[in-house]
């Protein structure tokens, strides 16, 4: 599934001029925010800014030398922290100078020392400085040079730089097996570029490199900037060599590979202008792209893993055909029947179609997060049982972040101890991100391809943010933490000051009508007539707040509850109103003005700086997320910390969210991630689905058995007609 470049922040190093400046521009075409590097000339750098600004993004522009490592890596901070964080670099920047080949004199010691610096390790420096940064990001990062057909050839501007190129082919490889798997390495080899520098070489010389293409011209730019974009979005693909030079390579590396290679299993490869095959596996890559074809033989032989590999290596040279979109999903196992996807049938069938139909316009998708409450004793258990190689490093994270062992509390802990507030609420944060997580790694689920808007309960906000692309999971458990220490803190200040017992109470009214009267009774007897806001002359202690609107005849009440008591009396005695209510698993009266001192602390939080000095949040974010408080998207930073802030006090506007998103944004499919079922009741009864229905419906993911079942639902709906 391919990776949305909205959004991202991306560092294209050389950026001003010549290949360089195309891609910054096409990249800002393509919704990323950029970081142009330039090191002698500003003015060209500020009118490639310009340029990329035009496209609506945010560009800025950053003086370092590209044939220093301590450079590069300022270079990355200072991208990060005028950004808001990075996600792609392209390594564009190189060193040469024109030399006799024939005279190994003819380039200095220094000068050999240079190209090495710029071409080698520059590159490794600047992932070095990145890796933290991108390991951070929930769909982690990439680096992609550029490198040169000098890399692979006897050819260019001199042999330092014909030598150091090829160096950085084998780095690509090196670093693409030691980062990962959350950040991809890859190298674009461009040919003969006729930018300001390629126009150095002799006439006659350009003529030459011409005519022994095998297209009979130059390496296009806006072709080889396409593959940096493809590579860019592509996420099956990693240690990988793209060559662009109009077949000037191409001699080398297909002198032995014939027209139309049967690679058995009825899978064919055919090459056109390619005069023969290849002896060594890397032609499907460095080779023109070729035309895949499947027989009707490609379903009996699905459980070959000859096919399979067939598959990945000609998915490498066509990223965008319908194999390479499902490939990856043939390596993982059926949940339902424990077999490999390639030997399940119904799995087997779904690829086929995946194959066979390609892409379909789907129906809207919604993402959601559950709130507290819904903690329970043993929630990661399955999930680190069924998953340990992708459930144990973040469990792990989760400690080291917060600097306690909140999964052994999670795991083995009693109830009372993962009820209390600052661990419920992290706990419940970090199990949905979890379980966002596997379904991305395990089912190659791509979170920015196949959701339009997430939003969470609550609590749940955090989660939403984090999978929105605006905070970081690290920054964003550290702040549920915080903000979880401040509320348990004013809960018991309040039992100190007032006595009795504070918390939680949900009521239920058989209709909306009935509903609505309610809540103007409510308002009347809490003396604020038909007003929503807060009653100042009353402490906060003695105030009784509407916490939650959760569906069109649901509320929570927020506050003492013996004051909550007294209210329900008097609505029952003198209001009419008899609505059935219940105690909530919540020891703190969340959503009302007792709160106060969490708001100022989120406040402080989120307009200052992290460690690393960046902001805490990340504008813009890669999906649409709805606020608990406004139940629209948030339009701006600023906005999303003010509210994010606010819907410590303020009222959660769940029933508003799900009405603005069914009737105004028309989303069909709603898949709820995270511990407890509540929310996924809630929403399939708001909009009147319950599981799967024609083009859409509404889906929990609680277990390993129902993210299978999930998984299949999404894709049994993917191709619904819709308008």
């Amino acid at each position: 599934m391919p990776y949305n470049l909205k959004g991202r922040n991306v560092l294209v190093t050389g950026g001003s001029a010549g290949l360089g400046e195309l891609i910054s521009t096409t990249f800002a075409k393509e919704g990323a925010n950029v970081a142009i590097n330039y090191f002698n000339r500003i003015e060209p750098a500020q009118k490639v800014q310009k340029a990329c600004e035009e496209q609506g993004v945010k560009a800025v522009v950053i003086k370092a030398d590209m044939t220093s490592t301590s450079e590069a890596k300022r270079a990355v901070q200072e991208t990060i922290k005028q950004l808001g964080g990075l996600d792609i670099v392209i390594a564009n920047a190189g060193w040469t100078r024109f030399a006799d080949w024939k005279d190994l004199d003819s380039v200095s010691e220094e000068e050999w020392d240079k190209c090495w610096s710029a071409n080698v390790k520059v590159p490794k420096a600047l992932l070095s400085e990145a890796r933290a940064t991108f390991d951070a990001n929930p769909d982690g990062g990439q680096m992609i040079t550029t490198g040169s057909i000098a890399a692979v050839s006897q050819v260019g501007s001199s042999m330092p730089y014909a030598v150091t190129k090829a160096a950085q082919v084998q780095l690509v490889k090196c670093l693409a097996v030691t980062v990962g798997p959350k950040i991809r390495v890859n190298t674009v080899l461009p040919g003969l570029l006729l930018t300001e520098w390629g126009l150095k070489f002799p006439e006659e010389r350009i003529q030459q490199g011409k005519d022994a293409a095998a297209l009979k011209h130059e390496t296009f730019l806006d072709d080889c900037v396409d593959a940096f974009v493809m590579l860019a979005k592509n996420t099956s693909m990693t240690g990988m060599r793209v060559q662009v030079d109009a077949g000037l390579t191409i001699q080398a590396a297909t002198s032995v590979v014939s027209e139309k290679q049967d690679l058995g299993h009825g899978l064919s490869l055919a090459r056109p202008h390619d005069p023969g095959p290849s002896s060594r596996a890397g032609a499907l890559v460095d080779s023109p792209r070729p035309k895949l074809r499947i027989s009707a033989k490609l379903t009996e032989a699905l459980n070959h893993d000859s096919l399979i590999i067939a598959i990945y290596a000609s998915a490498m040279s066509s990223p965008l055909s319908p194999v390479a979109r499902v490939a990856p999903r043939l390596s993982r196992r059926c949940m339902r029947c424990g077999q490999r996807s390639d030997s399940c049938q119904p799995a087997r069938r779904r690829w086929m179609s995946s194959v066979r139909d390609g892409p379909a316009k789907r129906p809207k998708t919604a993402i959601f997060f559950p709130g507290q409450g819904v903690q329970r004793v043993g929630m990661c258990a399955p999930w680190l049982e069924a998953f340990p190689s992708t459930a144990k490093p973040i469990l792990e994270e989760i400690d080291q972040t917060l600097g306690l062992a909140l999964t052994r509390i999670i795991e083995f802990g009693t109830n009372a101890e993962l009820t209390r507030t600052e661990n419920a609420q992290p706990a419940i944060m970090a199990t949905s991100i979890l379980i966002l997580r596997i379904l991305e790694k395990e089912f190659g689920f791509k979170t920015g391809e196949r959701v339009d808007v997430t939003l969470g309960h609550s609590l749940g906000e955090f989660a939403a943010l984090v999978a929105g692309g605006y905070l970081t999971f690290q920054d964003a458990l550290k702040m549920v933490r915080k903000r979880a220490e401040v509320m348990a803190k004013c809960s018991q200040e309040a039992v100190a000051e007032e006595g009795g017992e504070f918390g939680m109470v949900a009521l239920v009214c058989e209709s909306e009508e009935h509903m609505q009267a309610l809540i103007h009774g409510i308002h009347e007897f809490l003396a604020l007539g038909s007003k929503a806001d807060s009653s100042d002359h009353l402490p906060a202690v003695q105030q009784v707040a509407i916490a939650n609107l959760n569906s069109k005849n649901q509320i929570v009440l927020s506050g003492s509850i013996t004051r909550i008591s007294t209210l329900l009396t008097n609505l029952r005695q003198f209001g009419g109103h008899d609505p059935r209510h219940v105690r909530l698993k919540s020891d703190a009266p969340f959503h009302s003005l007792l709160m106060k001192p969490a708001q100022e602390t989120m406040k402080r939080i989120l307009h200052k700086e992290t460690e690393d000095g960046r902001d805490i949040v990340t504008w813009p974010g890669i999906l649409p997320c709805i606020s608990n408080v406004s139940g629209k998207p948030f339009t701006d930073k600023e906005q999303l910390k003010d509210l994010l802030a606010r819907s410590c006090v303020e009222t959660v506007q769940w029933w508003k969210s799900i009405k603005y998103l069914h009737e105004k944004e028309k989303i069909m499919r709603y898949v709820g991630i995270g511990p407890g079922k509540v929310g996924r009741n809630l929403v399939g009864k708001e909009v009147g689905m319950k599981g799967s229905v024609k083009g859409g419906g509404v889906w929990g993911i609680t277990s390993p058995k129902e993210m299978e079942e999930v998984v299949r639902a999404l894709d049994d709906t993917e191709n619904s007609d819709v308008e």
